[in-house]
């Protein structure tokens, strides 16, 4: 069983705020704690296992210059190298390279909190490159984590057809480190997929299949997702305890952001794991976001109810190929029609 659970958890640990450092030293650690524990909470929504390796690494690197750190991962298990940096730090690129040279992952986008994942599955020697680019005073800190995951085991999630021709849209976190994705209609049609795009910042992929898909389900423009608005979710939830037939579950609109990213929705339709990469839809027919996770619990560890995301439609829009989609028919004329639609359009993904 496989769903994004997002949890909101004390970072204080993970700071070291026990322990005298520099203040800016502290900014950094803290960003980095809250960091990991979005890591973590990502993995436990997954089911899967993750672990500290090694310590906190922390070091100043002046504007515009770079320092260079041995890491304890190897590569021999996927892995995820994170850092943060102080209030003065507006930008902080990562690069892991193998001891000689050879680029493995980096991220260089304009944010103050990168990570890199590593997937090598072979070990090896490994080096990280802390380049600076943009810090207000003569030098700023930095701090870094290393994160390692158990082997994949496998799980469940998921999908839609997105077009006529098979493909077919998912969240990233559903076939991540998949070997095999193996998928199923609720009409019967079984065979395999493949991974042909995907963003893991937005838990984003776009898959193909040999099967055919009449039945797809077109996503929405950004003027058709509005508060309020009424929508159903299909998909398998839980499929060990509940069955693996499809679920219908309804509510509404709540919210066009989530967890301060305006690339969210927020849904009242509850979401089990296994309900991940399944469309929102609107009774017109249309998709208005890809189910993603739901937030256990707030800060203070008390359980909250019916906060649940979806990705926003726009987002899922800028996988699918560029003018490759042909006119949708025609829109359904009532809401039985429209999760009939659906019915033929959603699909179950086992991975191994």
């Amino acid at each position: 069983m496989r769903c994004l659970i997002l949890a909101f958890v004390s970072i204080c640990g993970l700071a070291g705020c026990d322990a005298y450092i520099s203040t800016r030293d502290h900014e950094a650690l803290t960003e980095v704690a809250k960091h990991t524990a979005w890591v973590k909470a990502r993995a436990d929504g997954r089911d899967e296992t993750i672990r500290e390796v090694g310590t906190v690494i922390t070091g100043q690197v002046p504007d515009g210059g770079e320092e260079t750190v041995t890491l304890d991962v190897t590569g021999a298990h996927r892995s995820i190298v994170i850092a943060a940096c102080d209030n003065n730090c507006s930008d902080l690129d990562l690069r892991v390279v193998t001891e000689d040279g050879r680029l493995i992952g980096l991220d260089e986008d304009d944010d103050d909190s990168p990570s890199v994942y590593i997937n090598e599955k072979k070990t090896n020697k490994l080096v990280l490159k802390v380049r600076m680019p943009q810090c207000s005073a003569s030098s700023c800190s930095f701090a870094v984590k290393q994160l390692e995951y158990e082997d994949y085991v496998g799980g469940y999630g998921s999908c839609f057809a997105v077009s006529p021709n098979g493909l077919l849209m998912t969240s990233f976190h559903v076939v991540d480190g998949a070997s095999k994705i193996n998928i199923s209609f609720p009409d019967g049609r079984k065979g395999e997929a493949e991974i042909v795009r995907s963003s893991e910042d937005n838990d984003l992929a776009l898959l193909q299949t040999k099967l055919p898909t009449p039945a797809w389900l077109p996503l929405a423009k950004n003027d058709d997702v509005l508060i309020g608005t009424p929508a159903f979710t299909m998909g398998f939830p839980a499929p060990d305890f509940l069955g693996s037939e499809v679920k219908l579950t309804e509510g509404s609109v709540s919210s066009l952001s989530g967890l301060e990213e305006s690339t969210l929705l927020q849904v009242s339709i509850p979401i089990q794991g296994g309900s991940s990469g399944g469309p929102v839809i609107n009774y017109s027919g249309q998709v208005l976001g890809v189910v993603e996770g739901f937030v256990e619990e707030d800060n203070q560890g008390e359980k909250m109810q019916l906060i649940n995301f979806a990705r926003h439609a726009r987002v899922a829009s800028l996988l699918l190929p560029t003018g490759s989609l042909p006119p949708v028919s025609a829109i359904p004329a009532n809401r039985e029609a429209a999760i009939q639609r659906a019915l033929k359009a959603v699909c179950q993904i086992k991975v191994e």
